[in-house]
C-alpha cells in the first residue's frame, strides 16, 4: 500500500515538475565533467575531472565496495560504523558523520599541489596552491537534531551544484520549514532523490521544492512506473555546467546499479594504454621540480614537456570522441607548444609526483567515460575523430613508451641535475 501510494504521488509530482521546470536542459563545455555513479545498497559515488572520489551513503557490503574504481577520498554520511566500511577506505579517508550523530558540514576536499594526500578543510576558502577542490555543505532544516539519514547534502565542484536529498526529509519536515531551508540553497544543476521512503506530503510539496531548486537534471533513486523517465542502462551519468546549446535532453533520469562492462579487444587495448601511462608515472614521480624543468644543453625537451605532451594528446583525442557522443563532456586541449624554444610550462613549480597525478587524472577520465565507446567499430573512425578506436589506443600506448624512454635518456646527460 505504501509503495503504491509513493508511486502514485511521485507520478503526479513528475507531471507538475515538467511544467514548472524548463522543458529542456543542455550540457556544455564551460565546466569540467563530473560522473555520478549509482551502486547497490543505496550507495552513490562522485568522480570529478580532477580524479577526486567521493562516496555517499556507503554500503557495508565488501562485494559492493570492491566494485568502486578505487578507494574513496571522502566517505559521507555512513549508515554503518567505520569498521564496517573499511573496504571503502584508506587511513587518509575522512568519514563524516555516522548515522545517529548530529551533523553540520561546511568543508572543502582540496588537492594541494605537491602536498600528496587530499586535505579536508573547514569552509570554502581554499589553501594556496589548490589544484582541485570539492565543497561539501549540509542543509540545515532547522530541527533540534538532524541525523545523517535525513540531511540533504550540497556538493559543489567545477561550477556544478548537486543536491542529494534523502526522501525521508519529506516525511519528517513541515513543508514551510523545508521550503525555507531550500530557499537558502538556491538554484542547483542536479537533484538526486533517493527512494527509500514513501513521501506522505501532498505532491504540491514536491512541485514547490523543485520550483525553488530549478534543477536541470533530476535523478530518481526509485523510478518504477514513473512516466517520462529516461533509464540509463549502466550506472554512470556525465554532467557538467551547462550553457544553452539548444540541445533538448530528458529531465528525469534513472540509473542502473551495474557498471558498463568493458570487454574483449577494447579492454585489452585499454589496459595496454593504461600500463604504458603507469610506467611513465613511475618514472616522473621520482623527479624533483628542478629535474622536471631541466632543459638539456643538447636542445631537447624537458621532462615536464614530455609529461604535459603525453597527457595532453590523450586528453584531447579522447575528449573529442566523448564530446561528440555526449555534450556533457567538453573538448579539452592541454597540449604544450611543440618546439622547445616556444614551450611555456603549464606549472613550472610542480614536482614530478604532481605531474604524475595529472597523468593519472587523464587516464582515469579516459576509462570513466569509456562507455561512450560502446558499440563503436574498433576499425572505423570514431565520431568526432580522425582516429579509429583501435589505432588511437595503440598509438597512445606507443606514445607513452616513446616519451618515457626519451625522458629516461636525459638521466645520463652530463648536465642532468642531481636533485
Amino acid at each position: 500500500m505504501m509503495r503504491e501510494q509513493f508511486l502514485r504521488r511521485l507520478r503526479f509530482w513528475c507531471l507538475i515538475a515538467v511544467v514548472i521546470t524548463p522543458g529542456s536542459w543542455s550540457l556544455a563545455a564551460d565546466g569540467d565533467p563530473v560522473a555520478l555513479r549509482k551502486w547497490p545498497d543505496g550507495m552513490l559515488s562522485i568522480e570529478t575531472f580532477g580524479n577526486q572520489h567521493l562516496v555517499l551513503w556507503p554500503s557495508s557490503d565488501p562485494v559492493v565496495a570492491k566494485q568502486l574504481p578505487r578507494f574513496a577520498d571522502l566517505v559521507l554520511f555512513s549508515k554503518h560504523p567505520r569498521q564496517e566500511i573499511e573496504a571503502l577506505c584508506e587511513d587518509v579517508t575522512v568519514v563524516v558523520p555516522e548515522e545517529g550523530s548530529s551533523t553540520s558540514v561546511d568543508h572543502s576536499l582540496c588537492v594541494i599541489a605537491n602536498a600528496g594526500d587530499p586535505s579536508w578543510v573547514a569552509g570554502s576558502t581554499l589553501p594556496a596552491d589548490t589544484v582541485n577542490s570539492v565543497h561539501v555543505t549540509t542543509v540545515d532544516l532547522g530541527g533540534a537534531k538532524q541525523s545523517a539519514d535525513v540531511t540533504p547534502i550540497l556538493v559543489e565542484v567545477d561550477g556544478l551544484r548537486m543536491l542529494f536529498m534523502p526522501s525521508r526529509v519529506f516525511l519528517l519536515e513541515p513543508t514551510a520549514r523545508l521550503l525555507q531551508s531550500l530557499e537558502g540553497v538556491g538554484k542547483v544543476d542536479l537533484v538526486y532523490l533517493d527512494g527509500e521512503a514513501a513521501p506522505q506530503l501532498p505532491p504540491t510539496s514536491f512541485a514547490a521544492a523543485w520550483e525553488i531548486l530549478g534543477p536541470r537534471v533530476t535523478v530518481l533513486g526509485q523510478s518504477d512506473n514513473v512516466p517520462g523517465v529516461t533509464t540509463i542502462a549502466h550506472n554512470t551519468l556525465a554532467i557538467s555546467k551547462a550553457n544553452d546549446d539548444g540541445e533538448t535532453r530528458p529531465l528525469l533520469i534513472s540509473l542502473s546499479e551495474t557498471p558498463w562492462p568493458m570487454t574483449g579487444e577494447l579492454e585489452v587495448l585499454f589496459e595496454a594504454m593504461e600500463d604504458a601511462c603507469d610506467k611513465s608515472q613511475r618514472v616522473m614521480t621520482g623527479l624533483t621540480t628542478n629535474q622536471m624543468s631541466f632543459r638539456p644543453s643538447n636542445g631537447t625537451h624537458s621532462p615536464r614537456w614530455n609529461a604535459e605532451h603525453m597527457m595532453g594528446r590523450q586528453l584531447l583525442f579522447f575528449s573529442q570522441i566523448y564530446h561528440e557522443q555526449n555534450a556533457a563532456i567538453p573538448v579539452r586541449d592541454w597540449n604544450p607548444k611543440q618546439m622547445p624554444r616556444d614551450y611555456v610550462a603549464g606549472h613550472e613549480d610542480w614536482s614530478g609526483a604532481e605531474e604524475s597525478n595529472r597523468m593519472q587524472q587523464v587516464s582515469a577520465f579516459s576509462r570513466r567515460f569509456a562507455y561512450l565507446l560502446d558499440g563503436l567499430d574498433l576499425d572505423q573512425p570514431a565520431p568526432g575523430s580522425r582516429w579509429t578506436p583501435r589505432a588511437l589506443l595503440k598509438q597512445m600506448a606507443r606514445h607513452y613508451d616513446e616519451h618515457t624512454a626519451n625522458t629516461v635518456k636525459k638521466f645520463e646527460l652530463a648536465d642532468w641535475p642531481a636533485e
